[in-house]
């Protein structure tokens, strides 16, 4: 089960995927290596799988 820390990164990953993590630790309310960690430990767990970028395929002339 995860706790209210842990839902609010996945919000904010969800949200803006390529934030650092100074700026995700600070929307969270933690310091840097805390965060980092929570965020290590979702990726562990399978939480996180991944991230992607989307691609505008009219910019790429598709």
């Amino acid at each position: 089960m995860l706790n209210r820390v842990e839902r609010i990164i996945l919000r904010e990953l969800q949200s803006h995927g390529r934030m650092s993590n100074v700026d995700l630790a600070e929307a969270v309310g933690l310091s840097e290596s805390p965060c980092f960690r929570r965020m290590r430990a979702l990726e562990t767990a399978g939480v996180i799988e991944g991230s992607q970028a989307r691609l505008n395929q009219r910019a790429l002339g598709l």
